[in-house]
């Protein structure tokens, strides 16, 4: 694995807040969903200024299939990722 790979890794898994994301991430139920840019971007940011972890984050975004056309699909799938986030909820809209 090239460093600056090896190197996003180690930041994000040293953030609580995205060790946390991530370590939920089987219960959400989503094959085909991202963890997007917006707070990883932040979190090198804060990591390289040594600033808090979570300095800068308002909400973390999460990209799903755009194939989830059903709105009780969708409806389904925002209630089980705010179950699996609610201790770290910070933006409940999908």
């Amino acid at each position: 694995m090239p460093k600056p790979q090896m190197e996003l890794q180690a930041i994000i898994s040293q953030s609580p807040l995205l060790s946390t994301v991530l370590g939920h991430w089987d219960e959400i139920g989503l094959p085909d969903g991202r963890l997007v840019a917006g707070a990883i971007a932040q979190t090198v940011w804060n990591h390289a200024f040594d600033f808090a972890h979570d300095h800068g984050i308002n909400d973390i975004d999460l990209s799903i299939s755009t194939t989830m056309t059903c709105p009780k699909a969708r409806k389904q799938t925002t209630r089980s990722v705010s179950g699996a986030y609610s201790p770290i909820c910070l933006s409940g809209s999908m």
